[in-house]
């Protein structure tokens, strides 16, 4: 593997780092930078699912750029390739459920999930994620059933998102939007799960699809 391809996956898995870091610091030091309109939800961010796949997603980008200066190579062994895969996979569903689910919900105050820190956790941050991924990573040998690890942080957040709900039912057999982050609950106990088994399927065909574009490769460009 030459240099210079060595030195462009460093960069990428830099500035990855920079922007996570830089999302997740901002929202949590609640700075405004871009417009001092507060926050859409007073839940704590480390709570949803947006903060935790911005904060792995600078993780694994930390990780993956130690793993090649240790190897002094752009390849990465299949492990990383595989945690790679599967949180960009994770972060590219914060991608996705903002623009098709949130920003409708919200109505005319979309543009207030893409200001401020929030213009990198879900925006920037996943738009340079996948394009890592897909341009600059070089090709890596993973197998299809690589993919399967993406049901893994899914489904722990899932667990803990239906059991975050349904033990703060108030006495009207509502759940306040502090717990039901996403509105889930709304729909009743069926629904939430039909949902959340829905995101299942979402972050597993997402990470397919991750799969399939990097088999599809030529060589290791």
């Amino acid at each position: 593997m030459d240099k210079r391809r060595c030195y462009t996956c460093l960069v990428g898995d830099g500035l990855l780092f920079a922007f996570a870091a830089f999302g997740v610091t901002a929202t949590l030091c609640n700075w405004h930078f871009m417009a001092d309109l507060g926050r859409l939800t007073e839940t704590p961010f480390l709570y949803t699912f947006t903060g935790l796949s911005n904060l792995l997603m600078g993780v694994v980008a930390l990780l993956c750029f130690i793993v090649r200066i240790k190897r002094h190579d752009a390849k990465l062994p299949v492990w990383a390739s595989v945690i790679r895969m599967v949180f960009t996979s994770n972060i590219a569903i914060t991608f996705l459920i903002t623009a098709a689910y949130l920003a409708p919900s919200v109505g005319a105050q979309w543009w207030r999930l893409y200001i401020n820190a929030n213009l990198f956790n879900h925006l920037l941050t996943p738009l340079w994620a996948i394009f890592t991924f897909l341009v600059i990573e070089p090709k890596t040998e993973l197998k299809f059933k690589h993919t399967f690890f993406a049901l893994i942080p899914m489904g722990v957040y899932g667990v803990f998102y239906f059991i975050r709900a349904y033990s703060h039912i108030d006495a009207s057999g509502r759940i306040d939007l502090y717990y039901d982050i996403y509105g889930l609950a709304r729909f009743g106990v069926g629904m939430t799960i039909l949902f959340l088994f829905g995101f299942l399927l979402l972050a597993w065909g997402i990470t397919a699809i991750l799969y399939l574009l990097n088999t599809h490769k030529k060589g290791n460009l």
